[in-house]
Formats: structure tokens, sequence, C-alpha cells
């Protein structure tokens, strides 16, 4: 946006072959992102009307459409003009968790596509189907170390489970390798949080 608020992006918004919405009379087909062919006139179009026999352009690609953003209600509205300037449509993207999609007349010739998406929310970051917080770009190094950390105990524990079982011909819990350090980890799990919470009270009883 202009105003510094975050980049709304309707690329990663549409589904391939664009936005398909079914009424009880017609069926209409949208792509805010570049024109479409179907049949005449839905040629080089952004929302065509059409029934199983009849086409109408609502919304022209041969001209830019125009765009608006209201930071009070976090809503985007594109408006579309038909190439024969017969019909108009205002689509209206509303910032939402879900993904809905309604459209009607009112005036007549002229119609309102409401549409709630993730990617309609302001981010300062591209949005894949959904809003992607500024600061994750995807898997974090913390949590790449930590899921290869947790592999590898796994493995290490795996791997000397079967050793000492097999080779070893150990039972119980004697086939946990180092079971003493392991039965041990829950209290020098617990000193080490009482060190640091002794530490930490200390410190604020020598500042009062």
């Amino acid at each position: 946006m202009d105003d510094g608020s975050g980049t709304i992006d309707f690329t990663s918004a549409v589904p391939k072959g664009g936005f398909t919405l079914v009424d009880d009379t017609f069926t209409y087909n949208y792509n805010p992102c570049k024109g479409f062919s179907l049949t005449t006139p839905c040629t080089n179009v952004y929302i065509c009307q059409h029934d199983s026999s009849n086409y109408f352009d609502l919304g022209g690609a041969t001209s830019s459409p125009i765009i608006s953003y209201s930071s009070v209600t976090d809503t985007v509205k594109v408006a579309y003009t038909a190439s024969d300037f017969l019909r108009d449509t205002t689509a209206t993207w509303t910032c939402s968790e879900n993904i809905k999609m309604t459209i009607y007349e009112n005036p007549q010739m002229s119609y309102n596509l409401d549409l709630e998406h993730p990617c309609a929310c302001a981010s300062k970051t591209v949005c894949h189907g959904g809003v992607v917080p500024s600061s994750g770009g995807g898997i974090s190094i913390g949590t790449v170390i930590l899921i290869v950390l947790l592999f590898v105990v796994l493995l290490y524990l795996v791997a000397g489970i079967v050793i000492n079982k097999f080779r070893r011909e150990k039972t119980g819990r004697e086939v946990i390798p180092n079971v003493e350090f392991w039965l041990g980890l829950p209290s020098l799990i617990k000193g080490g949080v009482m060190f640091v919470v002794n530490k930490t009270c200390r410190r604020s009883y020598e500042k009062v």
C-alpha cells in the first residue's frame, strides 16, 4: 500500500483457473490477476457471467481496473468495466481467515462481488494462500536445528536399544542406552530451572 501498511498479493490467492462461483442461474468466472477468454463476448476479461448458452462480459481486461483501499474496514475495492461498457463489477476483498465468495446484481447491470480471503490482509510479505508473517520466510534455523537434534536423539535411542537387546542381550530398562543419565535427566532439568529462578529472584530483591 502507498501508506506503507503492507502488500496485498492477489496472485497467490487465485486458484488454478481462477475463482468459480455458481448460483441458481449463472456461473461466474473471476481472475483478478490476468484476463482470460471463454466464448465471445467473454474474450480477454477479468469476470465472466454465463449459463449453458449465454455469456456476458462483467469486466474486461482491455482497460486497467480502478483499485482503492480502506484502512478503516481493511478492504480492497477493485472496479471493473465490461469492454462494451454495458456492465460493471465492483469486487470487494475483505481480510479474513476464511475464504468466501458471493456475487449479486444491484442496481441492474451492476454487480457486487464480495470475496473474503487471507490474502486480502495487508502483509509486508508475499501471501501464499494466507498471510505469511514478516519474519517467517519459511522454517527458521532454530526450528531446523531442533528437528535435527530430536532426530539424532531418537536415532541414538533406537540404535542403542537394538544393540543392547539383541547383541548384549540386556532386558528391562537396561536396554535403554545410558539409562542412568535418562533417569536422572528430570532432576537435572529441575535443578537448572531452580538455579535460574533463584538467580532471577535474588537480583530482583537486590534491586528493591
